[in-house]
Parts: structure tokens; C-alpha cells; sequence
């Protein structure tokens, strides 16, 4: 029961009110920090001014999950996130960025994700106000709930490699699948490249809420459905180029948006929501 509340954790630190014991077993001093749970299960470390956990039971070639910057990495403005660290001599890929991994750091403007991290965490960038840039991998496959929400300067996204992956079907909303609002309330954004992979089928909901300086947008034709809310509030949007195998269009999709004044649908739509266009 203890470890798979520590899996659901984006911090293991926060399990503690979980346990009436102490989590860790031991901490280590200086710049590398080991510590463990009570079954010495999952160990946390810090290494090249980030903080990880990972699972010493399973294959570390799973890889470990970047829990947030540690010491004067918290105030610096350029990020890379590795695609690897080395610790107790073995090199572990980096595949996770963790839950509000960096919320609210008004320091960083530049973020580069390095090829072989697959996920970003929920709310992990939100509400970064300095951020402008962010380099995206081809091998992000998932882009939790209101990741970078709220990064008011971010002006470009381009995510046209990525391997993200959403499936398709009608009414299948991803309110419950956590990878809502990514990019909601970006006021800067105005370049938007979506995933080409073919498995990238669905706009998850609310993705695009309130970025207010959009004003092109093409859905590539990989994309089957654009889910609730997804450009809702877009009040510069004015160009959207459909794709043809779009057969979805649900609820409040494009609400608001009130440069909208003409848009072509493809004939494979077969689904217009409540409210899609007012």
C-alpha cells in the first residue's frame, strides 16, 4: 500500500504525512543527497543542480523523474533538462519532469528539453512569467494537466515532432485524463505547430484556453477531434485551416473567438458540440 501511494507522488518528500515514521532512512551531506524510503524502495538524490527519485527495485533503464532545481539552480535563467545523470556510478535516463516540477519560477526564460525525456509533469512549468522559449524533443509523448499555464511570454510552440500521444473517439473528453489546459492563458503565444504523429489524435481539452494572441491555427490531418474548449477565448484567432480526417468538433471549442468569421469543414466531420463556435 506504501508504495503505490509513493508512485502517485510527484515529490516523495510529500509522503511523509502519509507514514507516522520518518521516510528517510538516511541523508547524506554536500551536493549529493541519498535518501530512502522506510523499504528502501525509492531513492531521491540530487545531482547537477536538480533533484531526481527512482525506483531501486524496478530496471533502471526506466529511468528517473526530475523532481525540481536544487541551490542557485532555482535562480537561473537558462534550463536544460538532460536526458541522463549519472549517480552511484550508473548513468539513468531522465524520462519525467515531475509535478510542479518548476511552478511559479519567475527566473527562468529559456527552457531546452533534451531528447529521451517522454513526459512533463502536471502544472510543472505554470506560471514561469519569464518564460519565452521552450525547446521540445521528438520524444515527448506526454504533456500533463496545465504544464506550462500561465506563461504569459511564451510566443512559440513547436511541437510538429513530438510523439504525443491522445486517442480518439467522440465524447472521449480528456478532462479525466490530466492533460488538460497545457497552454491556457499563454497571452503571448501566437506560433502553434501541432504533433504530426499519428497517434496524436485528439486536441485534448481546453489545450489553447484564453492564448489571446493566436491568429492562425492549421490542424494537421492526424488529428480526429478537437476536444471541449480547446481554443476557447482566442479573441484573435481568424484563420483555422482544418484537417481532413477531423470528424470532431465538441463544446465551446472555438467559443469566443470573435475574429473567427469563416471556417471550411472537411466532410469527415460528423460531430459539431453545443456552442463550438459562439
Amino acid at each position: 500500500m506504501f508504495a503505490k501511494k509513493l508512485v502517485k507522488s510527484a515529490a516523495v518528500a510529500v509522503l511523509a504525512v502519509a507514514v507516522s515514521v520518518p521516510l528517510f532512512a538516511t541523508v547524506l551531506p554536500a551536493n549529493d543527497v541519498l535518501a530512502w524510503d522506510s523499504e528502501n524502495t525509492y531513492i531521491s538524490f540530487n545531482a547537477g543542480g536538480f533533484s531526481y527519485v527512482y525506483n531501486n527495485e524496478s530496471d533502471h533503464n526506466a529511468g528517473v523523474k526530475l523532481l525540481g532545481a536544487v541551490g542557485n539552480y532555482y535562480t537561473k535563467t537558462k534550463l536544460t533538462i538532460p536526458a541522463t545523470v549519472t549517480y552511484g556510478g550508473e548513468t539513468l535516463a531522465v524520462t519525467e519532469i515531475g509535478w510542479e516540477a518548476f511552478k511559479g519560477n519567475t527566473n527562468i526564460n529559456t527552457v531546452e528539453i533534451k531528447d529521451g525525456v517522454s513526459i512533463v509533469g502536471g502544472h510543472a512549468f505554470e506560471n514561469c512569467k519569464q518564460l519565452t522559449s521552450v525547446t521540445f524533443p521528438k520524444s515527448i509523448e506526454t504533456l500533463s494537466e496545465s504544464s506550462f499555464r500561465g506563461c504569459e511570454l511564451l510566443a512559440s510552440v513547436d511541437l510538429s515532432s513530438c510523439r504525443i500521444i491522445t486517442r480518439s473517439g467522440l465524447h472521449k473528453h480528456y478532462a479525466e485524463n490530466g492533460v488538460t489546459a497545457v497552454f491556457a492563458g499563454c497571452k503571448r503565444l501566437t506560433n502553434v505547430k501541432l504533433p504530426t504523429y499519428s497517434y496524436f489524435r485528439t486536441i485534448p481539452a481546453e489545450w489553447f484556453l484564453d492564448c489571446t494572441s493566436i491568429k492562425e491555427i492549421t490542424i494537421p490531418s492526424n488529428v480526429t477531434e478537437i476536444d471541449i474548449g480547446c481554443f476557447q477565448g482566442d479573441t484573435k484567432l481568424d484563420t483555422v485551416k482544418l484537417g481532413t480526417s477531423l470528424g470532431c468538433i465538441d463544446d465551446r471549442a472555438f467559443s469566443g473567438c470573435n475574429s473567427l468569421k469563416n471556417i471550411t469543414l472537411p466532410t469527415s466531420m460528423m460531430w459539431i458540440g453545443m456552442e463550438a463556435f459562439d
